[in-house]
């Protein structure tokens, strides 16, 4: 199969992805944000998350790739009542700066790995445009999994 490229427009943070189709026929996004900052108690958080908790996450996330541990991309969050189903992998890379709200803050971009052409199509779409970490325990800054939402 020929590799293909694309180009994503992103709904919630604006801007455009590239993307290359993968030899068994799914994609990868490269550097979409995934999570900012947050205000203590916006999503059961008990103390402000940002930079550093951010690089941490980023570092752990590392270190259980290298004992062969990728975390999952899926479609919907674990606990909204509804059927999730695997959407991938992704990959944190790094925390870059991006304008939002009129102001510069902090994001981690993440790779979106070996999405299948179908939920490839739904982010193409913007009908699954917003993505949403899953996180089980905001003391130990590590991203358990990732949630790709309609809104």
């Amino acid at each position: 199969m020929e590799e293909e490229t694309a180009q994503l427009d992103s709904g919630e943070f604006g801007g455009q992805y590239e993307a290359n189709q993968n030899s068994d026929g799914t994609w990868t996004i490269y550097d979409v944000p995934i999570m900012g900052p947050l205000p203590a108690g916006a999503r059961r958080n008990a103390f402000p998350i940002g930079k550093k908790w951010m690089q941490k996450a980023i570092e752990n996330h590392a270190r259980c790739m290298s004992e062969g541990y990728i975390a999952p991309l899926h479609v919907y969050h674990h606990d909204q009542g509804k059927e999730t189903h695997s959407a991938g992998m992704f990959l944190p890379k790094k925390i870059s700066q991006i304008r939002m709200g009129g102001r510069s803050v902090p994001v981690i971009l993440a790779d979106l790995m070996r999405v299948p052409e179908e939920v490839f199509e739904e982010i193409q779409a913007l009908r699954l445009a917003y993505r949403s970490p899953e996180v089980a325990k905001w003391e130990d800054p590590q991203l358990a999994s990732l949630a790709l939402l309609p809104d």
